[in-house]
């Protein structure tokens, strides 16, 4: 009799336990959603909130006002979250959360205007503590003074693991269009990945991936670009008290007006990041958001205080960029360059002295490109468009280059078809291909 009282009693009692499990839920939901309400910047606040907890499930209705300056009004956001409290393990909890806004229809200042499909977001809890999150936005068009900008069937994944060490996110738009004064720009099918292994003080460690299969550019002068299937990779690589941010792009045709550039590489590096300084200039960067300055002079004199105080500890260990690869194929010819700047000596105040600053720094260039293409790039970039005779400007075009090649700053190849170029800026000095150069004497005169 006694073990059958004891039977029925540990039943009852792991009955119960089952059932307090979605109640147990809800508490824990409850807890962190008031955890996030006080997580919120200083321009964002509650106007109205009501949660209700079921046993099943809970509600959450809120209204949040944005600010954003005191010309702006402020933005109103409708929050409203729907709870299904699950039964862990065995069933996920799965919150759906809807955002809406209602955009002004008449600007006022720099205000935002125009109309969006609410953000529709559903998260699933794990009993293991990991989170994923699905999002959409239907369609969007939004506008600020001239510049617009549109977009359809937005969507995305977020995955966040238990420890938080490990962040997965995916975002695709088959089409983006902005607009504006000079132009329109027309984005075909981006894809957006990142893998987040470690966040260090607000410093994202990991990789991310961007592909997007066509960006197209018109403007109103009938000027028109295009750029195809283009993939960049970017991998934050941790060192000890250092930082390396790798970024390599690639994309397979670049057409702009009647030239077209094919099979573009492009392999670029950030060395010596020093992270503590990193650490401190974001996360005083993000302080600054919230002071909101009154006036454009004194964002400048807060910014000139984080670089005095901590850019000058980030160029004390001598960081440095380089763009290790660059590749192209043209109809004249393929073009290959690279080019690596590195902090070298740091003056005491190189902020105030700018003449120290440059003489500090070591730069290397080199280029290898067909005559032709150099001559037109040149010529594209330094005469006027509306120049009346194209005939005198390539005359003009080719007794500079050969200034240049008789000077030795530039190298003519043997077959006479191709341009060759090693730069080195150091100490406050030029040398080009091996010997001193007063820098001067590259300037391309144009009279």
């Amino acid at each position: 009799m006694k073990k059958q009282t004891l039977f029925i009693f540990s039943l009852t009692t792991l009955g119960l336990v089952i059932l307090l499990i979605p109640y147990i839920t809800g508490m824990k939901a409850e807890e962190q959603f008031s955890f996030f309400t006080k997580q919120l910047p200083d321009n964002i606040q509650f106007i109205t909130h009501d949660y209700q907890r079921g046993w099943l499930g809970s509600t959450a209705d809120s209204t949040l006002s944005i600010y954003q300056d005191a010309n702006t009004p402020a933005q109103t956001i409708q929050l409203q979250q729907e709870m299904d409290h699950g039964f862990l393990p065995l069933k996920p909890a799965i919150i759906y959360t809807t955002i809406r806004t209602t955009l002004p229809t008449a600007s006022t200042g720099n205000q935002i205007t125009g109309e969006t499909s609410p953000l529709r977001i559903r998260t699933e809890l794990q009993a293991n503590g990991d989170v994923s999150n699905t999002l959409n936005i239907a369609q969007s068009h939004l506008q600020q003074q001239e510049n617009t900008v549109q977009w359809q069937d937005l969507t995305g994944e977020f995955n966040l693991t238990q420890s938080g060490h490990l962040a997965t996110t995916t975002l695709h738009i088959p089409q983006l269009k902005s607009q504006f004064p000079f132009g329109e720009f027309t984005v075909h099918d981006g894809l957006i990945q990142a893998n987040i292994e470690e966040n260090i003080a607000n410093l994202l460690i990991g990789q991310g991936n961007l592909h997007i299969a066509q960006i197209r550019f018109d403007s109103p002068t009938g000027l028109t670009a295009s750029l195809s299937n283009l993939h960049i990779n970017t991998y934050n690589i941790p060192s000890e008290s250092f930082l390396t941010l790798r970024i390599v792009a690639t994309a397979q045709e670049l057409h702009i007006i009647d030239k077209t550039y094919r099979d573009i590489r492009i392999v670029m590096e950030f060395n010596q990041l020093h992270q503590p300084s990193l650490q401190n200039i974001v996360l005083q960067l993000n302080e600054l958001r919230q002071l909101h300055p009154t006036s454009q002079l004194q964002l400048n004199f807060w910014l000139l205080g984080i670089l005095m105080r901590d850019g000058m500890t980030l160029l004390n260990h001598h960081p440095s960029f380089a763009i290790t690869e660059l590749s192209l194929n043209s109809d004249e010819g393929k073009v290959n360059g690279t080019l690596s700047v590195q902090v070298d000596t740091v003056p005491s105040q190189p902020f105030f002295n700018l003449q120290a600053l440059q003489n500090s720094i070591i730069c290397e260039v080199t280029l290898e490109t067909p005559k032709t293409l150099l001559n037109q790039w040149l010529k594209a970039i330094l005469f006027q468009p509306d120049l009346s005779s194209q005939a005198a400007a390539q005359t003009i075009m080719n007794t500079r280059l050969q200034q240049l090649e008789t000077q030795g700053i530039l190298l003519s190849s043997a077959d006479n078809q191709v341009y060759k170029t090693a730069l080195l800026w150091k100490n406050g000095k030029l040398m080009a291909n091996g010997q001193s150069i007063v820098y001067p004497e590259i300037r391309v005169q144009l009279q």
